[in-house]
């Protein structure tokens, strides 16, 4: 049988050689260990980054794939989830570039996943600056029932932080829609949740997660629209309450609004 976790992580230009080094030895240093670690080289990076890659490419439990185009992270995953569902795989991981997951972040989403029987778990997360200084802390909904029930108003996992059970890419066919240039993960949760899948959230912070100095600059106005979309069909699927529709226009609001008042209605409405 394969290893029993196949981990999935896109690396890009944008991404910085410090920040990878740290997202990536705290995969490789996780207490669990039956895992194999694939990465997606998503068009050209620095000279650096490709000779560190290429160092970490030596160890037995890492696959790199180096791709020559930029074509964006849900289509990397997408590839590395065609290469991963022909292996044996029992659950598939999420890693950002820029985040670093608690050494025993695998150990401790296997035994809840595993005991508690769900489909996509997600954690909480502590919120780091560019200097790895703390943020905040993001509390996530355990319960199912509730992140359902809250799905308009909030993501029901922080991406990076997933681990979900494989037969759903393997046996059932999900992909992200790379299509869309953002929201992917959203619009992903809503398919596998409209389809029956378990949701739910170790509460527990397992992993930083990095709000650089260009989080906000990076919510352009399409991707504001995606997210109202996504957010809108997420209420006609599961809600149908007016205080969601209500919440969806003030939403829109908030994002096109300057970046001062996002900034503060993040901190607060997190």
């Amino acid at each position: 049988m394969s290893n029993k976790i196949a981990v999935l992580m896109s690396v890009y230009k944008a991404d910085r050689l410090e920040f990878l080094k740290l997202s990536v030895e705290s995969i490789l240093n996780q207490t669990c260990q039956d895992f194999h670690f694939y990465i997606a080289v998503d068009g050209p990076v620095s000279e650096q980054v490709k000779a560190y890659l290429e160092d970490v490419s030596l160890n037995t439990q890492v696959s790199i794939r180096f791709y020559d185009d930029n074509r964006g992270l849900a289509s990397r995953l997408n590839l590395l989830l065609e290469e991963v569902c022909r292996e044996n795989y029992r659950y598939i991981a999420r890693m950002d570039a820029d985040d670093i997951s608690e050494p025993e972040r695998f150990t401790k989403q296997l035994s809840y996943i595993e005991k508690f029987n769900v489909d996509v778990l997600g954690t909480d997360v502590t919120e780091i600056d560019e200097l790895g200084q703390f943020k905040q802390y993001k509390s996530m909904t355990a319960k199912h029932v509730e992140i359902k029930d809250k799905i308009v108003r909030r993501c029901p996992v922080n991406h990076p932080t997933v681990m979900i059970k494989a037969n759903w890419f393997r046996e059932k066919g999900f992909r992200y829609d790379d299509s869309l240039m953002n929201t992917q993960d959203y619009e992903l949760w809503l398919r596998l949740m409209k389809a029956g899948a378990v949701f739910s959230n170790v509460n527990e912070s397992l992993l930083q997660f990095r709000v650089d100095k260009n989080f906000f600059k990076r919510r352009n106005i399409k991707k504001v629209f995606n997210e109202v979309r996504f957010k809108y069909l997420a209420y006609v699927e599961f809600s149908k309450r007016i205080s969601d529709l209500i919440f969806i226009g003030a939403f829109f609001i908030l994002r096109v609004s300057p970046k001062f008042i996002q900034k503060i209605a993040y901190k607060r409405l997190r």
